[in-house]
């Protein structure tokens, strides 16, 4: 009797698997990332209940085909999430590829108008990732004879140069580029009157050679006015293609289906961080996030401890989102993993070192973990970028006991520090 339940369930699961694949991309009523997730979550069930089943040691020959095709369907669910994933990624090389068809345009003989490229997108969305990106690639090198980077609105605001001749920082030269064309890089870290940015650009365009450009980055969508080609816009992955990043740093090139229970508890963490970036993505960007995640995980790969990690998540989401902790007070606070009545107070109010700058020998990894214990305030490496142009981020912490974080409205002005 079990047997046949169990073969009727497994034929009701494949078929409505089956269904779920063909029918994905013309589902009514669902958005992509909607049904990406419903058959995410349907072959996950599905694995798990094969690994339920593995364990019966089924001899009945019914049942191990029934088995077999399950474990078909469940390749075939996974391609096709995997196939559709795959599309981001090919968007994501789209997006460099233009920036660079757009640099390397030529202009005609006696033509001159000098080309803008704006790129918007959010704080640590990959602004400066995608230009280095470009910058660095080879067609952008030995087409101009120099690169040069500009930061910040206050030389533009302020008017501490007359144009983009004066200033800057050469990233590049290439003596043997004959033509003289010049690539300027402008990153933004605030509003610019666009007034201001006209008066700049003309007065840039007298001595800058004919064929150079420029690209413009920036938080606020003002600059696409300063375009003279369509902006770029940069965006945060889809919730689906996020957690594709996230269980690919969990668990590799393995299949990792074969493990569902830990995939399951993989998930449930996945939805409260992608939930949590609301509240931390602008420190350092979802990608940042999801590795310190994924590295937590990775030094202790059991059910146990990822579900102490799950645990901690959910305390960080309770404690935050209230008045008194919340990021507006410029900080937020980390259940530490090693003792859960202590939390790691950090200050939103963070900055970033390059690639040759010091950092400190500390990171968060350390402190969460309980390896080290430092008294007051201290600095700690939140994460170390292994792009171009090689960020760290840097945080100001505090280690602080439960009583310092209030669950209720009214905040304590107690601080007890440890050590």
């Amino acid at each position: 009797m079990d047997a046949l339940f169990s073969a009727a369930v497994g034929e009701l699961v494949s078929r409505c698997l089956s269904f779920l694949i063909n029918k994905y991309p013309t589902t009514p009523g669902l958005s992509k990332v909607e049904s990406l997730q419903k058959l995410e979550q349907a072959l996950l069930r599905i694995a798990i209940a094969i690994e339920e089943a593995d364990g019966r040691l089924i001899t009945n020959r019914a049942m191990l085909q029934q088995l077999k095709m399950l474990r078909e369907e469940l390749h075939k669910g996974y391609y096709v999430l995997d196939k559709f994933r795959y599309l981001d990624h090919e968007e994501a090389k789209a997006e460099i590829e233009r920036s660079i068809n757009f640099l390397l345009q030529r202009q005609a003989p006696g033509e001159f108008n000098l080309g803008v490229l704006p790129i918007i997108g959010k704080g640590r969305v990959g602004k400066s990732t995608l230009v280095e990106h470009v910058c660095n690639d080879r067609r952008v090198r030995d087409h101009f004879s120099q690169i040069v980077f500009f930061s910040g609105t206050k030389f533009i605001e302020e008017k501490l140069i007359g144009s983009l001749k004066d200033g800057g920082i050469i990233k590049h030269e290439n003596d043997s580029q004959s033509d003289g064309e010049i690539l300027i890089i402008i990153e933004l870290d605030g509003d610019v009157d666009e007034g201001t940015w006209r008066r700049l650009f003309a007065a840039s365009r007298s001595w800058l050679p004919s064929g150079s450009k420029v690209i413009i980055t920036s938080r606020s969508e003002k600059i696409t006015n300063f375009g003279t080609t369509q902006a770029l816009t940069l965006d945060f992955l889809p919730r689906e293609a996020s957690w594709y990043f996230f269980k690919v740093l969990l668990f590799g090139s393995t299949y990792a289906e074969d493990q569902p229970k830990l995939v399951s508890i993989a998930m449930e963490i996945f939805e409260e961080c992608y939930c949590q970036n609301i509240l931390f993505g602008d420190f350092t960007g979802s990608f940042a996030n999801a590795k310190n995640i994924a590295a937590l995980l990775r030094a202790n790969i059991s059910t146990q401890h990822w579900r102490r990690i799950l645990a901690c998540i959910r305390k960080n989401w309770q404690k935050n989102p209230l008045p008194c902790n919340s990021v507006e007070n410029g900080q937020y606070y980390l259940n530490r993993i090693s003792n859960l009545s202590q939390y790691v107070q950090v200050d939103r109010h963070h900055r970033i070192a390059l690639d040759q700058e010091k950092v400190p020998k500390m990171t968060i990894d350390e402190v969460m973990y309980g390896r080290v214990t430092p008294k007051g305030k201290f600095e700690v490496v939140w994460w170390r970028s292994h792009l171009p142009p090689h960020y760290s981020y840097i945080a100001s912490c505090e280690i602080v006991d439960s009583e310092c974080v209030q669950e209720a409205g009214n905040c304590s002005k107690k601080r007890k520090s440890l050590g």
